[in-house]
């Protein structure tokens, strides 16, 4: 749901963060609240000032339970720039609780509360799954030595097992030690992660002549990264890109589309087609993220 907009960034609030906000403030935890709610604000700001400082332009900011998402447009190719921007939230919330510490110490009536979910925040976002600012430094490493079908594909192996084995733990600190503290949050996380690995494979439009070929229809309001993503099974793959209407507007080969995801992955697949000249419709044509240009 849409709260508010800054310069050019939709500030975001996720339906499950806005039902437990409700649930804090009828239940009286307001502190609770106001500290998790700071801690997570800050922790995106951060992701968007180190973003604005390289120059690239922040789309969105949505406020999840346990931290947001910040979208950017025009990463840089080496995987270099998107790596710092994305430990830029961690230390940000790491520095926060280390001077929130220092300066209670002085203000003994600063909450204690604040301090310990701004480490909790920085900890739990260094872990190695993906969504997490951990898990898309790890992408972004894996996708530097391996390429990007094959570093996905480690990115996203690596991911769900990380996030099966918290949820584990967390079940078994449930079973056998009556604590709940960590199972919301590895729960919260093991569905954001197979929310976003294990996403529907687009079925083949058709058969290439070449038996090696995989011709596949996609929208063309489809962002190039998802796109990609379902570029793994053997074989060489074509992409079809039609409109709603199902008119085709062109096609986009697999190195065209792995090209483009390491300059811009937010880059929708009708722009990249207008980037390159291939749009049939001239009332299509309109200028494509300044990354591409």
């Amino acid at each position: 749901m849409k709260l508010f907009t800054v310069g050019t960034a939709e500030v975001r609030i996720d339906v499950r963060m806005l039902a437990l906000c409700v649930l804090w403030l009828f239940s009286g935890n307001f502190s609770l609240f106001v500290s998790l709610g700071a801690v997570i604000i800050v922790h995106e700001a951060a992701h968007a000032f180190c973003a604005f400082v390289f120059g690239l332009e922040v789309k969105e900011i949505t406020l999840y339970l346990f931290g947001g998402a910040t979208v950017i447009r025009g990463i840089e190719e080496n995987g270099v720039i998107h790596s710092v921007i994305a430990l830029a939230g961690p230390f940000i919330s790491l520095l926060s609780g280390y001077l929130l510490s220092l300066l209670k110490s002085v203000v003994p009536t600063v909450p204690e509360q604040i301090i310990s979910y701004s480490y909790m925040v920085a900890m739990f976002n260094l872990l190695p799954i993906y969504p997490l600012d951990g898990g898309r430094v790890l992408q972004s490493v894996l996708l530097s030595i391996f390429g990007i079908k094959r570093g996905m594909r480690i990115c996203k192996r690596v991911s769900v097992v990380s996030a099966s084995l918290l949820l584990t733990v967390s079940v078994a600190e449930l079973i056998f030690f009556q604590k709940s503290n960590m199972l919301l949050m590895s729960l919260f996380l093991f569905t954001a992660t197979l929310k976003e690995i294990k996403k529907p494979r687009k079925s083949n439009f058709g058969a290439s002549k070449s038996k090696n070929v995989k011709l596949i229809r996609v929208m063309g309001e489809e962002k190039i990264l998802d796109i990609s993503n379902d570029l793994y099974s053997s074989g060489y793959h074509l992409v079809l890109v039609t409109d709603k209407t199902g008119k085709i507007l062109g096609f986009l080969s697999e190195q065209e589309i792995e090209n483009a995801v390491l300059l811009d992955s937010t880059v929708l697949a009708r722009e990249l087609l207008i980037y390159q000249g291939k749009a049939d419709s001239l009332s299509d044509r309109k200028n494509p993220h300044a990354s591409l240009n």
